[in-house]
């Protein structure tokens, strides 16, 4: 591996069970391509997932413009809050609950979730006491 190179993702799947989490991705990380704090990473998410509209530029996630982006995307890509604090306070499950209410997707999807991401035991730990 070319020794600038940071981080490679080299045909890399995930199954949980039945279900495919990921399936052959693939990407490197170059040093310097990340950059330090302030370098834009967080702003470039904000971007891909419709939470900021750029200034110049096209970025698009499952095919849809970000630009054009509505809550139902978040279905089907899920979103992580950078505002940490109040999140960590609620148990596994409290935050859940929370943005299950956000996005009116069915609470009963929550426990769902839990069990399919191996998390129910832990569902009434506080956020912050996961790794």
């Amino acid at each position: 591996m070319d020794k600038k190179v940071k981080l490679k993702i080299d045909h890399v799947s995930k199954k949980f069970k039945e279900y495919t989490a990921l399936s052959d991705i693939n990407f490197e990380i170059r040093q310097g391509e990340l950059g330090p704090s302030g370098a834009g990473k967080t702003t470039t998410i904000k971007i891909v997932t419709g939470q900021l509209k750029q200034t110049a530029g096209t970025a698009t996630i499952l095919g849809m413009d970000s630009r054009k982006i509505n809550k139902e995307i978040y279905q089907r890509i899920g979103i992580v809050s950078d505002n940490s604090g109040f999140y960590e306070k609620l148990s596994v499950y409290e935050n859940l609950r929370f943005f299950a209410r956000l996005l009116n997707v069915p609470l009963v999807r929550v426990d769902e979730l839990l069990n399919q991401v191996g998390l129910y035991e832990h569902r009434k730990k506080k956020a912050s006491k996961l790794s």
